[in-house]
């Protein structure tokens, strides 16, 4: 999983290539959940997994002190769901 090699970087003292892989796969997941959205009767569990990823993401990023960049995700996430 994604999320599992980001947390190796950050174990690693590359943090620096987490928060690159975490940005790209975040940018990945939040252009996928408006689709699930508007297909949300067909897609329901396709859309809780995104927020899934998202949630687990932000996590893995603040407990190796990257809180700020998983704010700013979490916001996007956000304001995506407000906007669809």
């Amino acid at each position: 999983m994604v999320v599992k090699m980001i947390e190796q970087y950050y174990r690693l003292g590359k943090a620096d290539k987490a928060l690159e892989l975490s940005n790209r796969f975040a940018g990945d997941i939040l252009a996928a959940v408006p689709f699930y959205m508007d297909f949300y009767d067909v897609a329901k569990s396709e859309f809780e997994l995104c927020g899934n990823y998202i949630y687990f993401l932000t996590d893995t990023m603040k407990e190796h002190g990257d809180a700020e960049a998983a704010a700013e995700i979490l916001q996007r996430f956000k304001e995506i769901i407000k906007s669809v």
